[in-house]
Protein backbone atom coordinates (compact mmCIF):
# COMPACT_ATOMS: atom_id res chain seq x y z
CA UNK A 1 0.00 0.00 0.00
CA UNK A 2 1.53 3.28 -0.96
CA UNK A 3 2.12 6.03 2.08
CA UNK A 4 0.13 8.80 0.08
CA UNK A 5 -2.78 7.67 -1.95
CA UNK A 6 -4.70 9.65 -3.99
CA UNK A 7 -8.72 8.49 -4.43
CA UNK A 8 -11.99 10.15 -5.60
CA UNK A 9 -10.78 13.67 -4.84
CA UNK A 10 -8.95 12.00 -1.01
CA UNK A 11 -5.73 12.74 -0.51
CA UNK A 12 -4.97 10.70 2.46
CA UNK A 13 -1.35 10.34 3.65
CA UNK A 14 -0.21 7.87 5.77
CA UNK A 15 3.47 8.74 6.33
CA UNK A 16 5.31 11.97 7.93
CA UNK A 17 4.80 14.61 5.54
CA UNK A 18 7.84 16.71 5.05
CA UNK A 19 9.72 18.20 3.01
CA UNK A 20 11.39 14.91 2.13
CA UNK A 21 8.16 14.24 -0.05
CA UNK A 22 6.22 17.09 -0.66
CA UNK A 23 7.17 16.65 -4.47
CA UNK A 24 4.68 13.77 -4.76
CA UNK A 25 1.91 15.17 -1.87
CA UNK A 26 2.04 18.43 -4.26
CA UNK A 27 2.01 16.47 -7.60
CA UNK A 28 -0.78 14.01 -6.04
CA UNK A 29 -2.95 17.55 -5.10
CA UNK A 30 -2.57 19.06 -8.53
CA UNK A 31 -3.51 16.19 -10.19
CA UNK A 32 -6.72 15.63 -8.02
CA UNK A 33 -8.07 19.17 -8.69
CA UNK A 34 -7.47 18.80 -12.27
CA UNK A 35 -9.67 15.71 -12.37
CA UNK A 36 -11.90 16.36 -9.22
CA UNK A 37 -14.13 19.61 -8.03
CA UNK A 38 -12.41 19.24 -4.49
CA UNK A 39 -9.60 18.21 -2.85
CA UNK A 40 -9.94 16.61 0.14
CA UNK A 41 -6.37 16.47 2.31
CA UNK A 42 -6.50 13.89 5.23
CA UNK A 43 -3.67 14.08 7.47
CA UNK A 44 -5.49 11.65 10.34
CA UNK A 45 -2.96 8.90 9.49
CA UNK A 46 0.03 11.00 9.43
CA UNK A 47 2.66 11.33 12.03
CA UNK A 48 4.68 14.60 11.24
CA UNK A 49 3.47 17.98 9.47
CA UNK A 50 6.03 20.22 8.75
CA UNK A 51 5.95 23.54 7.38
CA UNK A 52 6.89 22.69 3.85
CA UNK A 53 3.71 20.36 4.08
CA UNK A 54 1.34 23.74 5.60
CA UNK A 55 3.02 26.19 2.37
CA UNK A 56 1.19 23.55 0.32
CA UNK A 57 -2.24 23.84 1.14
CA UNK A 58 -2.04 27.27 0.88
CA UNK A 59 -1.01 26.97 -3.04
CA UNK A 60 -3.19 23.94 -3.80
CA UNK A 61 -6.00 26.00 -2.02
CA UNK A 62 -4.95 29.42 -4.14
CA UNK A 63 -4.97 26.84 -6.97
CA UNK A 64 -8.42 25.61 -6.24
CA UNK A 65 -9.85 29.36 -5.45
CA UNK A 66 -8.50 29.94 -9.34
CA UNK A 67 -10.57 27.22 -11.10
CA UNK A 68 -13.49 27.63 -8.86
CA UNK A 69 -12.93 24.47 -7.02
CA UNK A 70 -11.95 23.94 -3.32
CA UNK A 71 -9.90 22.17 -0.78
CA UNK A 72 -10.66 20.80 2.55
CA UNK A 73 -7.82 19.53 5.32
CA UNK A 74 -9.01 16.29 8.00
CA UNK A 75 -6.21 17.32 10.73
CA UNK A 76 -4.66 14.46 12.67
CA UNK A 77 -5.85 13.74 16.13
CA UNK A 78 -2.72 14.69 17.73
CA UNK A 79 -3.42 18.26 16.53
CA UNK A 80 -0.33 18.29 14.61
CA UNK A 81 -1.43 20.55 11.74
CA UNK A 82 -2.48 23.21 13.99
CA UNK A 83 0.32 23.07 15.86
CA UNK A 84 2.17 23.71 12.72
CA UNK A 85 0.17 25.70 11.42
CA UNK A 86 0.17 28.17 14.61
CA UNK A 87 4.30 27.85 15.35
CA UNK A 88 3.92 29.69 11.39
CA UNK A 89 1.27 32.53 12.79
CA UNK A 90 -1.35 30.85 10.66
CA UNK A 91 -3.82 30.18 13.44
CA UNK A 92 -4.47 31.59 17.15
CA UNK A 93 -4.73 30.24 20.26
CA UNK A 94 -8.36 29.08 19.76
CA UNK A 95 -6.75 27.34 16.54
CA UNK A 96 -9.16 29.51 14.49
CA UNK A 97 -7.61 29.89 10.98
CA UNK A 98 -6.34 33.46 10.53
CA UNK A 99 -4.72 33.52 7.42
CA UNK A 100 -5.79 31.88 4.42
CA UNK A 101 -8.94 31.19 5.83
CA UNK A 102 -10.88 31.22 2.45
CA UNK A 103 -8.14 29.42 0.62
CA UNK A 104 -9.32 25.83 2.65
CA UNK A 105 -11.92 24.29 4.93
CA UNK A 106 -11.51 21.51 8.02
CA UNK A 107 -13.22 18.92 6.45
CA UNK A 108 -15.96 18.47 9.53
CA UNK A 109 -16.97 15.05 8.37
CA UNK A 110 -15.99 12.05 9.92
Amino acid sequence: MEAIQDFDGKLSINVSATIQNIEEIKEKSLNILDNSEFLLIDFSDCGQIDLSVVQCILASGKTALALGKRVMVKPDSAGLLLKTMARAGLVNADGKVIVGEKLFDFDKGQ
